[in-house]
């Protein structure tokens, strides 16, 4: 598959990466709302190697595919775009041919064969010595504690790929913006698929995954999931895409 950007352009902001066909154990133990931990089949999916960023949102909204107004925050060409409501997402989708990632296909594409609470491991900060520390989650993501640009600045976005990637070659799958899911929010998993397929109930509530550059640690964890209500636009919230192989 090939790239978002026209006329054979390239960026890595803009590949896609083909994730393998699996089974994973979705969920976690340690929150009411990713329970039951469930087994699910995952079959192959093409997905973006980064959210979706500025340079294309604008480069479909000059050509008035969908709306822009209100669409707000970040700027640059490379920053995720932000700030954008379930609605205004619709027309892109449209046009492009993509979709969402389902809630299943973005937690098995976060975790990248692991079942540890991160991507890389089970913590954000390691002991590497007597009294060292490391923060392996700055190396992976942009969240609440290293998003600032400076001391007394708020915690921003960031332009993508200056972080480490997984296992399956996707960046920031943890932090910087919160990805939207095609499933609809449910307060637990009782009654999720086992297929990969999106869970669409009778709520209009949405799920959010990743966290975002405000976020805590925790909140970056694969399984750390939450609900979006369509109507609003989603602060520090953006999306990745997805496509059929």
């Amino acid at each position: 598959m090939g790239n978002l950007l026209p006329e054979g352009g390239t960026d890595p902001a803009c590949e896609f990466v083909l994730i393998p066909a699996g089974e994973f154990l979705m969920g976690s133990k340690e929150l009411q709302n990713t329970q039951p931990v469930h087994k699910v089949s995952v079959p192959s999916f093409f997905m973006a190697r980064m959210p979706v960023i500025r340079l294309v949102w604008d480069g479909c909204s000059h050509m008035r595919y969908y709306p822009r107004e209100k669409i707000t925050t970040s700027t640059g060409d490379r920053r995720p775009i932000e700030g954008v409501s379930w609605e205004e997402i619709g027309p892109f989708l449209k046009f492009t041919g993509l979709r969402l990632p389902t809630e299943s296909e973005w937690e098995y594409a976060c975790r990248a064969g692991t079942t540890t609470r991160y991507s890389f491991g089970e913590d954000a900060v390691v002991k590497t010595g007597f009294f060292a520390r490391k923060n392996l989650l700055a190396e992976y993501a942009w969240y609440g504690e290293n998003s600032r640009y400076g001391k007394d600045v708020a915690c921003a976005v960031h332009p993508v790929g200056q972080k480490l990637p997984n296992a399956f070659g996707l960046c920031e799958m943890h932090g910087n913006v919160w990805e939207l899911c095609e499933d609809t929010y449910a307060p637990n998993y009782n009654q999720h698929p086992t297929d990969g397929s999106a869970a669409i109930g009778v709520g209009c509530d949405r799920v959010t995954r990743g966290g975002s550059s405000w976020s805590e640690a925790r909140a970056l964890a694969s399984a750390w999931r939450q609900s979006f209500a369509p109507p609003r636009h989603l602060t520090y919230g953006g999306f990745r895409v997805a496509a059929r192989p």
